[in-house]
């Protein structure tokens, strides 16, 4: 039998096509198809091949291509009036690199980079399921990325705080010292 498709000949107990990869029924195999006459093969010209060329290509991808309409599993509908979701990435980014040089003044700074970098990652997955078209993920990689930009936020103010107290101990030692 011959795919009525592309014209590939395949075997009688043949499902999918080996070329283009469409499914066949029992009903749509067709007669094998007469050979090419060699007058209408010898008539061919440039044109025609050049012409021909990216049908068949079209239809060797069919099976890779998705219906029209169609959606991928998870992904959502968009609403008419769908707004990306935040992904606040600057902030995560301002955050983890502040966090960096908080590490100076304490080590719980470290802890801030690690939340940072969480965030950024989590901001990145916001861009990729919006442009995957998948709504619901985008929402929760926003809120995640929120998440750590406040985590991170608040453990650099402790880091901070704690390098002042640090600071500040140091030096009424020695005052102290200067003065006793």
């Amino acid at each position: 039998m011959f795919c009525p498709n592309c014209g590939t000949k395949l075997e009688d107990s043949a499902v999918f096509c080996t070329s283009c990869g469409i499914q066949l029924n029992k009903d749509q195999g067709s007669a094998p198809q007469p050979a090419a006459q060699p007058e209408a093969a010898s008539e061919q010209t440039v044109e025609d091949t050049w012409q021909e060329a990216p049908q068949q290509n079209a239809n060797q991808d069919v099976w890779q291509q998705a219906e029209p309409g169609a959606q991928a599993e998870g992904q959502t509908q968009p609403p008419a009036d769908v707004v990306a979701p935040p992904d606040y990435m600057t902030v995560n980014i301002i955050l983890t690199v502040v966090s960096v040089f908080a590490c100076c003044f304490s080590c719980i700074g470290v802890i801030g980079i690690i939340t940072g970098i969480i965030g950024i990652v989590s901001a990145s997955g916001v861009r990729s399921a919006m442009s995957a078209h998948n709504y619901a993920l985008a929402e929760q990689k926003s809120k995640t990325a929120k998440n750590m930009w406040i985590v991170t936020a608040v453990i650099l103010g402790v880091s901070v705080f704690f390098g002042i107290l640090f600071a500040v101990m140091g030096m009424s030692s020695y005052i102290l010292e200067e003065f006793l």
